[in-house]
């Protein structure tokens, strides 16, 4: 895979373990849609991430139709997702600066718990173990 492009199957939200035509098109049609969407009617950051993907719609397209590029498209995209799936996508410190200002309650709290928990498991630190209240 070159590493100037991002991975076709990430870039699509396709499962890896696709791999016949049809399917692959039918999602690249869902994503035109929704890139071309996003050119007319995204925020600023959304546009300019669906005018490069719409650039790259032929080369993906080609890429995708060979069936032995499609398989090493496909390891390279398990390859990247296991690797992310290993590392913590922001450090706890940055992710508790984009949460403290908002009060979490009943299930949001408990989501809130149980998603910083895996940071601290990560860093071998002990996890919250319950939800505070505010009184």
């Amino acid at each position: 895979m070159a590493a100037e492009r991002p991975n076709f199957y990430l870039l699509l939200e396709l499962d890896p373990k696709v791999d016949d035509w049809p399917t692959i098109q039918q999602r690249l049609l869902e994503k035109q849609r929704a890139w071309a969407n996003d050119k007319t009617m995204g925020n600023p950051k959304a546009r300019r991430r669906a005018e490069s993907s719409l650039a790259m719609l032929h080369e993906i397209e080609t890429l995708l139709k060979d069936s032995e590029a499609r398989q090493k498209e496909a390891k390279e995209a398990r390859r990247q997702q296991k690797e992310d799936h290993h590392a913590p996508q922001l450090a706890p410190d940055a992710q508790v600066n984009v949460h403290r200002r908002q009060l979490y309650t009943g299930r949001l709290a408990t989501e809130a718990v149980n998603h910083f928990a895996n940071f601290f498991q990560a860093l071998n630190w002990p996890a919250p173990s319950k939800v505070c209240r505010r009184k």
